[in-house]
């Protein structure tokens, strides 16, 4: 009786050690599989592809939370993938597509939380965003690509920028030729402006952007005794703008003078 009592005594002693120490079978199982998950996350790193190793390096973990090679392998996947979403997003919004570089921002973010570059570029471009959305606003149409891709500290330098050139004196026209004007024209803008250009010896420069009115045939009768004055007259009837670049060069473009 007393050796039976010790038997289930053992017996009662192994069973407890076995329930605390858990089931081996399952512990083996994830191992195997964490590492089939690690195998994969190489791979993408492998080939930069960076947001699969977080999520490949991502299952790895959940399949063994202690392990420490899995996590500090998905902290540094999660950094190469964020820096490569900011890389991506800057690219984008350089060349003024701001929505979409918003999205690469957040995409950085999201994956690194504590990447302050990526903080950042996402507070950057949300304030660009703004930015454009009240111009629309103001003014009914979009600015162009170059001028959305401007940082507020680069549109802000700008600003700065335009105010010291206006602060500069503008150049006299200096014309090659007579510049007594006593003729009467009519044709296209363009060829208006450039024929007073001809006529006077100063080049033409015309803005990239510059659209021509519907019905671009005018008649302007250049009765004046200076070439300011003619290129005034052209411009008040054609509607168009032109100011002097240097001595002999004038920029034409759209829009009152």
């Amino acid at each position: 009786m007393g050796k039976l009592k010790r038997t289930l005594i053992q017996l009662t002693v192994l069973l407890v050690c076995c329930a605390l120490l858990g089931p081996l079978a399952p512990i083996q199982a994830q191992t195997k599989k964490g590492d089939k998950f690690l195998a994969e996350a190489r791979l993408h790193e492998a080939r930069k592809e960076w947001d699969a190793a977080v999520e490949s390096y991502g299952k790895a973990l959940a399949e063994d939370p202690t392990d420490p090679l899995y996590q500090v392998a998905l902290d540094k996947a999660r950094i190469q993938a964020g820096n490569a979403h900011v890389e991506n997003g800057l690219k984008i919004r350089a060349q003024g597509r701001l929505a979409e570089s918003l999205i690469e921002f957040q995409k950085a973010y999201a994956i690194n939380p504590g990447s302050a570059l990526a903080a950042q570029e996402l507070a950057e471009t949300q304030q660009m965003i703004l930015r454009e959305r009240t111009r629309v606003q103001e003014t009914g149409k979009e600015a162009p690509p170059e001028v959305r891709a401007l940082t507020p500290g680069q549109a802000a330098l700008k600003v700065e920028d335009d105010q010291i050139a206006r602060m500069r004196p503008v150049p006299e026209l200096v014309p090659g030729k007579p510049a007594a004007f006593n003729l009467k024209m009519t044709g296209k803008t363009k060829t208006i402006f450039e024929t007073l250009g001809k006529y006077a010896g100063i080049s033409v420069l015309w803005d990239p952007d510059y659209a021509a009115a519907a019905h671009d045939i005018f008649s302007v009768d250049f009765k004046v005794a200076t070439l300011d004055q003619a290129l005034d007259r052209a411009a008040e009837a054609t509607k168009s703008s032109w100011k002097r670049l240097s001595p002999t060069v004038i920029f034409v473009s759209n829009g009152p003078k």
